[in-house]
C-alpha cells in the first residue's frame, strides 16, 4: 500500500480526538466535548491560531480533522475553508458545521496539491497534520503558492 494511501486509511479509521468525544459520534455532546478536551490538553492553541484576528479574512486550514480550530476561526467571522485527507473526518466537520448554523467549507483535500488558485488565501493554517504528510516539501510549495502576499502560515 502506497504511504499517503495508508495515513488516509489509518485516519479515516481512527479520527483524531474522536475517542475523547464520548459514544454518540457526532451528536453536540460529543462535539462539545472533544473541544474541551482539545483545548484542556493543548491550551496554546488559542492563543496561537489568534482566531479573533482573522475576522473577514481567508483562512485555509489543512488537516482539519473534527472541526474544532475551524469552528473557531468561523465563529471569529473568517471565510473559512478547511481540508482533510479522510472522508470521515470532512462528513463529521460538515455535521458540526450545519449543527452550530456556521458557514465555511469543509472538503476533502491533500496538502501535497491544494485545489485553490494562487494566492488565494490570507492565512494557512494546520495543527499537528504536516509531519504526516509523505512529501512535505510538496506540500510548503503547495502552502506557499496559495498563500497571498504577505499572508501568514500558522
Amino acid at each position: 500500500m502506497e504511504l499517503k494511501e495508508a495515513v488516509r486509511s489509518f485516519w479515516d479509521s481512527h479520527p483524531c480526538g474522536v475517542q475523547f468525544g464520548g459514544d454518540q459520534c457526532g451528536s453536540r455532546a460529543f462535539f462539545e466535548r472533544l473541544e474541551r478536551h482539545r483545548y484542556s490538553l493543548e491550551p496554546h492553541i488559542p492563543s496561537a491560531a489568534d482566531f479573533e484576528a482573522a475576522r473577514g479574512l481567508r483562512v485555509l486550514e489543512i488537516g482539519c480533522g473534527l472541526g474544532t480550530d475551524g469552528m473557531q476561526f468561523m465563529r471569529a467571522g473568517a471565510v473559512y475553508t478547511g481540508i482533510d485527507l479522510t472522508p470521515t473526518a470532512v462528513a463529521l466537520a460538515n455535521q458540526r458545521m450545519v449543527q452550530l448554523g456556521l458557514r465555511g467549507s469543509v472538503r476533502l483535500g491533500d496538502a501535497e496539491g491544494l485545489d485553490f488558485d494562487d494566492a488565494s488565501f490570507d492565512i494557512v493554517y494546520s495543527h499537528g497534520v504536516l509531519h504526516h504528510t509523505p512529501d512535505i516539501s510538496r506540500a510548503l510549495s503547495e502552502i506557499k503558492r496559495v498563500l497571498r502576499p504577505g499572508g501568514r502560515v500558522i
